[in-house]
């Protein structure tokens, strides 16, 4: 035998075979009585059902709630797990690692850290035997640390929570780039969570009425922010396609516009169009609105019907190519603007759709989901499925 080849262990062969034939039951994986290998009988233990599928729920901590959800779509996201489980570059490179995973971490000004913080998180989700909530004190102390405007015991709003984990996720990334003198590959594309999961580029349109000429200039894009609109007299729901159009629609700009080709000014209308699509693609329904009359927010409660499968072709730069999206997550707000409560429904590796209502977890049908009043919608690309 030579120094690099690969040998597999006949007690290991035998669960890798019965993992081939079908998926087994928890008890055909017992370790054989006869097994030769004392490591595999005194260390190996079969993981709980419970933590092979990530399914806990989370302790409200005193109007958690809207933190609670964000989480559930990141520990069931696919993509995001596997980043946090091979993170090797923050796991070696972080001085806060090792204390956030202590028995008893002691969270500072000075050493906290989001990506450590959530790193627990799946750690405990995934490994735990406990079905119990889980109380995510590191995590909301971190953020208190992170933004001050988080501190307290306020209803928070999910979005941008969501954007604020995201942003310390990407800071974590480079922080830890950095220590390690490592660089970043494919032209120097960020290969954080945040941007190898979540981020697109939007382009912005416009046509001179003139010469008819376009001008377009590519933003980075995390999500789509749609506004919903009130209802129709005789429309008693929406449809996200709605949403969808009334975005990438063409609108007369406000003000003359001086062409960059022409050098005239003339009137001139404005689209947007997906350029660059993301594995993750993350909505934002507008259900909240600032009211000036009143210094004050209300909601927006128009129904908006949800597709389970998306097609997004239309609204990108290169119509004829087909991207299809599929929904696994929706959160949802429900009550008045300040005093209300956060709920989402996520779809599991067994294709159930579970409805997470801080530590309660219940099963649903989809029928319900669709026509849920949602709030966040997360979609991934049928590419990577």
């Amino acid at each position: 035998m030579l120094c690099g080849d690969y040998v597999n262990h006949q007690d290991l062969e035998l669960i890798r075979t019965r993992h081939i034939e079908g998926i087994p039951k928890l008890e055909s994986l017992k370790i054989p009585e006869g097994s030769s290998d004392p490591d595999i009988k005194n260390n190996y233990t079969i993981p709980p059902v419970a933590a092979v599928s990530g399914l806990k729920g989370f302790v409200n901590l005193g109007s958690t709630c809207f933190m609670s959800c964000i989480l559930q779509t990141f520990i069931h996201n696919p993509l995001v797990k596997y980043q946090f489980f091979n993170n090797d570059l923050h796991y070696f490179n972080c001085d806060s690692m090792q204390e956030y995973h202590s028995a008893n971490p002691n969270v500072t000004e000075n050493n906290a850290c989001i990506t450590c913080s959530i790193d627990v998180i799946f750690r405990n989700f995934y490994t735990s035997t406990s079905i119990e909530g889980y109380g995510m004190t590191n995590l909301l102390m971190t953020a208190w640390y992170k933004n001050k405007s988080l501190a307290g015991f306020e209803e928070q709003d999910a979005h941008e929570l969501w954007q604020f984990l995201l942003n310390e996720l990407h800071s974590d990334h480079e922080r830890s780039l950095q220590r390690s003198s490592q660089h970043e590959s494919e032209q120097n594309l960020c290969q954080c969570i945040t941007h190898s999961t979540f981020s697109g580029t939007l382009a912005s349109s416009i046509q001179c009425q003139n010469c008819q000429e376009t001008t377009e200039t590519v933003d980075p894009m995390i999500d789509l922010s749609l506004e919903i609109g009130r209802l129709k007299n005789k429309q008693k729901t929406a449809n996200l396609y709605d949403c969808l159009d009334r975005f990438t629609s063409s609108e007369k700009l406000d003000v003359m516009y001086t062409c960059h080709h022409c050098g005239e000014k003339s009137e001139a209308t404005k689209s947007l169009k997906i350029k660059k699509l993301a594995p993750v693609l993350s909505i934002q329904l507008k259900r909240f609105e600032h009211n000036k009359s009143n210094d004050g927010s209300s909601k927006v409660e128009t129904p908006v019907s949800i597709p389970i499968y998306l097609d997004i072709s239309k609204y990108t730069s290169d119509e004829n190519t087909t991207n299809i999206y599929e929904l696994f997550a929706v959160v949802c707000h429900v009550g008045l603007v300040n005093t209300g409560h956060y709920i989402v429904v996520v779809k599991d590796g067994e294709g159930r759709w579970l409805k997470f209502d801080d530590s309660v977890i219940s099963l649903i049908a989809e029928s319900e989901v669709s026509s849920m009043n949602g709030y966040l919608l997360f979609y991934i690309s049928h590419k990577i499925i």
